[in-house]
């Protein structure tokens, strides 16, 4: 009896000596799944700070196996969208755009304006497909296409889709899109009112000339049309 009681308080001590050490192991587990939970939030909120018209965001991972998967995928997205809405900025910026109505251009490549012709329909291609992917990168769709096929949990997945639709990045995105739109506004009317006055000068050739670094025109309806497109193009 006595051998059988130590057998059986043997196995009861082994018993709760596992499930001390599993108990242990699974806190160990929690403790530091919530510790890189904080540092990838703490990560994230830190990006909100950055700007997207001048910042990048290929910074070093913070954190490790699963949420280092989340951490990369964001910020691989924030940099792509980042570094798409600087070309437009570089495009709005572009100096040959604003040389484009002048006396000197005029004379330099008009009256066929070949080269200005291919660099307005290029400029414009360009700007509005970037402005086009920026504006699908933004809808809940691609964001969540993004995270896809990593093999990761529902936990996981769940995780990302509240980092990346939460209330502080959806606030981020709104006032981007706000100022792209705003941005494709000005930068179509500039392009679209330029190309209309060469097309002017180019139905109009041999009805006006340079003199004195200024354009002339042989009649008043041409420089009426020209003042009125000049004008739109001021505005715009």
């Amino acid at each position: 009896m006595e051998k059988e009681n130590s057998k059986l308080i043997l196995i009861v001590s082994v018993a709760v000596g596992l499930i001390v050490i599993i108990g242990s192991i699974f806190a160990y587990i929690l403790v530091r799944d919530l510790k890189q939970e904080d540092i990838l939030r703490n990560e994230i909120t830190s990006l909100s700070k950055k700007d997207f018209t001048k910042d990048r965001y290929n910074t070093s991972l913070k954190t490790k196996d699963d949420y280092a998967v989340i951490e990369d995928t964001i910020k691989a997205y924030f940099d792509e969208y980042a570094t798409n809405l600087q070309k437009l900025s570089n495009i709005a910026k572009d100096k040959k755009m604003t040389t484009i109505l002048s006396a000197d251009n005029y004379q330099k490549d008009g009256p066929e304006f070949v080269t200005t012709r291919k660099y307005l329909t290029s400029t414009k291609s360009n700007f509005n497909q970037i402005v086009d992917k920026l504006k699908k990168m933004t809808t809940e769709e691609e964001i969540m296409k993004n995270i896809e096929g990593k093999g990761l949990d529902q936990y996981y997945i769940d995780l990302y889709k509240d980092l990346m639709l939460g209330e502080t990045t959806k606030k981020d995105f709104k006032l981007s899109q706000k100022n792209l739109e705003k941005l494709s506004k000005s930068i179509n009317g500039i392009l679209d009112t330029e190309q209309e006055v060469i097309d002017l000068l180019i139905n109009e050739k041999g009805k006006w000339n340079i003199k004195d670094d200024k354009i002339v025109f042989d009649n008043t309806d041409t420089l009426t049309k020209y003042n009125e497109l000049i004008k739109a193009y001021q505005e715009s």
